[in-house]
């Protein structure tokens, strides 16, 4: 297997796999053992002892790390390892007896780190994962303590999943109907569930995650893009679980039409990731290939960490026997699927497919403003099988030129950015939920008004449109002022002094009494957007929108003209908008640009009346061989 030999390039002599796009060995994380279960498994399949012999090297440097150097990574480490001793005591190969002593001695002295306790910073997936570890330990060993924690987590567990089968990684309170889905952890705890399930033989638990399931299926992209809303965006770690899990439940079922829907999806899935392979045998573990500017990538995210993981995955899939599949024709009629509880809501039409989020998660808990969890903005979009919008950026990239500065010039910068932090909160110029794009706004002297609060959702159709109408609330972020001015110095001395930087975070985001209005239309060919809001005279309406950066872009006419590769879409802007500036930001798919739009107000007929706005955007989708001139007549006739 390529991702074997990549890792085994980068294994050096004591064993450590060495991260070459961060110059370290990452000893807290989790590659090291699922290296060690995959040189296992390569073993099993091939015979071949050298396979076991680097196996055998990178879980003793793993079990000579110091315990503290771990941190928070422990369960993820317990999981490949628990599997190992699991695979050596059901095999007839002849496993070398030092490395099956250095199992037992770890897993009978196995440490774990997730807990039940709330207010913890780390996600539920944590505590599904050790539940299964804790059931495996007791498969093992036959120790009491082991099954009555593995039975109470994983009751906790179920306590996650929303009424709609998405499962939400926070917070740890149960049933709670604000919680926070991330699409990639939705994934892995279905894959624990399911896992759970099959090793109890609980078949309500194993239903459980067979509905979790059902739901990444109407979730899924054409194409096998799956797991766009959230952190851990659209990541390699994902599509691993989802593969494995789509495996196991397409072999345990016994519905025909399920098992095939679940192969399709688990093929769609393995091209979609496997796309994305580098020539010396890696895989990219977001959809670019920027990973020297961790484009996409949160701060967590490795390249070897995630392709060892998703090495192992795709083994422990290899050993399960697929299930044959029927090809199914896509059903030409548009399918509009809604799950209300979490908030997204998918369109799959002849042409055109799409999804939103129409809850939105980021204006309270544990997320505040990251624009992944921003509402009523097209999450992907797909047309006539091109892929035409980059995920929601959530970071600015990395200058490669910034460590080969001088001093002098670090320091002018460093003085530039200290000057900007007290003229506007900083925080803003990446983390900004108006990267999500699509997205009325409102500006006054020192705050934006941003529609991210849903209060109501609507959902019809009739023979034209989908319809989809939201009612909902501006959510007060205060950009200027004295209270960002004393964050920036509160950052500054949080490492010598303890300051409620918390506190002050939480006084620059309120909640208002401004109501905003959004109706979606959507057709096989376009989306249209018409948003009604208040704003008082003084104020400034904006808009934004989020596009590739790797395109012909022009704004001309109040309209917006996109062209890629096969593809493109013409955006008609409201009749008094001009493009105020734009800015190059990362996605998971790669660089985007972020456009903000501005209402002029010498043209602007509420200029001097508080009062309601309405504004009007519309997204027209075309081929790049259509007459543009062609396309806005077709448009005008089907939306008159």
């Amino acid at each position: 297997m390529s991702i074997f030999k990549y890792l085994a390039y980068h294994q050096q002599e004591n064993g450590a796999i060495f991260d070459s796009n961060i110059q370290s060995t990452l000893n807290g994380q989790y590659h090291h053992t699922n290296f060690s279960l995959s040189g296992l498994l390569m073993y099993l399949l091939t015979s071949d002892e050298a396979y076991c012999t680097r196996s055998y090297n990178a879980l003793k440097y793993f079990v000579e790390v110091p315990l503290h150097d771990k941190a928070g990574g422990i369960d993820f480490n317990n999981f490949p390892i628990l599997i190992l001793y699991a695979l050596i005591n059901n095999t007839e190969l002849e496993i070398d007896s030092s490395l099956i002593k250095l199992v037992e001695h770890y897993i009978e002295n196995m440490s774990n780190h997730a807990s039940l306790v709330k207010g913890t910073t780390y996600g539920n997936n944590f505590v599904a994962l050790r539940a299964v570890n804790q059931l495996l330990r007791y498969n093992l060993l036959g120790r009491q303590e082991d099954i009555d924690t593995s039975e109470r987590l994983m009751e906790a567990t179920l306590k996650w999943q929303l009424n709609d089968g998405v499962f939400y990684d926070f917070p740890r309170e149960f049933n709670d109907p604000q919680g926070i889905p991330s699409l990639t952890y939705h994934s892995k705890i279905t894959l624990m569930v399911l896992l759970y399930g099959l090793l109890s033989k609980e078949n309500h638990i194993i239903n459980r995650a067979i509905k979790g399931l059902e739901v990444l299926t109407a979730l899924m992209a054409e194409d096998g893009e799956a797991f766009y809303y959230g952190r851990t965006n659209n990541a390699l770690y994902g599509y691993a679980c989802g593969i494995f899990a789509f495996r196991l439940a397409a072999n345990f079922i016994e519905c025909n039409s399920l098992k095939d829907v679940f192969g399709q999806c688990e093929d769609s899935l393995f091209n979609y990731c496997s796309g994305n392979m580098n020539s010396d045998g890696h895989l990219s573990i977001v959809p670019n290939r920027l990973e020297k500017e961790r484009c996409g990538f949160d701060n967590y995210m490795y390249v070897t960490v995630y392709n060892a993981f998703t090495m192992t995955m795709l083994l422990l899939s290899s050993i399960v026997e697929k299930s044959a599949c029927s090809i199914h024709n896509h059903n030409c009629s548009p399918e509009a699927s809604y799950f209300a509880e979490s908030g997204f809501m998918v369109y799959k039409g002849k042409k055109l497919s799409t999804a939103f989020g129409l809850k939105g998660h980021n204006y309270y808990q544990q997320y505040k403003l990251d624009p992944r969890f921003s509402c009523c903005t097209p999450l992907f979009l797909k047309f006539n099988g091109h892929d035409i919008l980059p995920t929601i950026p959530f970071s600015a990239p990395v200058s490669s030129k910034r460590k080969y500065q001088s001093f002098p010039v670090k320091f002018v910068s460093r003085l530039k950015k200290v000057f900007n932090e007290f003229r506007s909160w900083g925080y803003l110029d990446n983390f900004n939920p108006l990267h999500a794009g699509f997205l009325p706004y409102i500006e006054t002297t020192n705050e934006w008004l941003m529609p991210l609060c849903v209060d109501a959702v609507t959902i019809s159709n009739d023979n034209k449109f989908q319809k989809i109408y939201v009612q909902g609330r501006f959510v007060a972020i205060k950009r200027k002022g004295f209270i960002p001015a004393l964050l920036f110095i509160c950052n500054f001395l949080t490492n010598k002094i303890n300051v409620p930087v918390e506190k002050l975070q939480n006084m620059m985001i309120k909640m208002t009494d401004s109501f905003f209005e959004r109706e979606i239309l959507i057709h096989d060919n376009f989306i249209h957007f018409k948003d009604k809001i208040k704003r008082s005279c003084s104020d400034r309406i904006c808009f934004g929108l989020r596009t590739y950066s790797d395109a012909l872009i022009k704004v001309e006419n109040a309209q917006l003209i996109f062209k890629k590769t096969g593809c493109g879409f013409l955006f008609l802007l409201d009749n008094n908008e001009v493009l105020r500036s734009s800015k190059q930001l990362c996605s998971s798919k790669g660089m985007t640009t972020y456009w903000d739009f501005i209402a002029d107000n010498h043209k602007d007929k509420l200029e001097n009346i508080d009062g309601e706005t309405i504004l009007q955007h519309t997204l027209i989708l075309f081929d790049e061989n259509n007459d543009l001139k062609k396309i806005r007549t077709k448009f005008d006739a089907v939306f008159v």
